[in-house]
């Protein structure tokens, strides 16, 4: 996009503080924000009680060195990981408490939500099975070993599935968030 996408004001807040805020709502105990090349820019919009700042040794590297940077920084007795992405603001906390107590009531080693039968983020992962995650491999790579074991769980929520990778995507993100606030 030419900008920082974490940093991108929707609702007047930074679009990562909006994934801080769903993923403190929805009752996630510690977030591993992890930085780039705009770590220090972007550390200010992590700031919570609940978030440790991780820097990406590999920050050029693709998505599998960002989790494994932040995996790292996470304490080994977490029975599953979320993977959120900042780049997908507008997922509802109740979606993350869902996915939580789907887990808890029925552990796998990855769950993915959906939203009219499409998958989307923020995928949980069994800790154990995210730590086979080896460098260079997506998590599609991961889940698609672990297929068998990956259930998917339905959710009310089309945020799951909207991200900004274009001016455009923000601009729609940015006009579904007005209405919201005019409802």
């Amino acid at each position: 996009m030419g900008r920082c996408k974490q940093l991108l004001p929707l609702n007047e807040s930074p679009a990562l503080r909006l994934v801080i805020n769903a993923l403190t709502e929805g009752h996630v105990e510690r977030i591993a924000v992890v930085l780039g090349p705009q770590g220090m820019e972007v550390s200010s919009a992590a700031e919570a009680p609940n978030t440790i700042l991780v820097t990406n040794p590999d920050p050029a590297g693709d998505m599998s060195s960002s989790v494994l940077a932040g995996l790292s920084a996470l304490d080994s007795g977490y029975a599953a990981i979320l993977i959120a992405l900042a780049d997908m603001p507008l997922i509802r906390p109740a979606t993350i408490r869902a996915l939580i107590r789907f887990y808890r009531q029925a552990p796998c080693a990855v769950l993915i939500p959906t939203h009219f039968g499409r998958g989307g983020h923020p995928p949980l992962f069994a800790q154990s099975v995210l730590r086979g995650l080896r460098p260079g491999e997506t998590l599609r790579d991961l889940r698609n070993r672990h297929k068998a074991d990956t259930r998917r769980l339905p959710v009310d929520d089309p945020g799951i599935l909207l991200d900004m990778d274009t001016p455009e995507d923000y601009t729609y993100l940015h006009t579904l968030l007005q209405k919201q606030r005019e409802h």
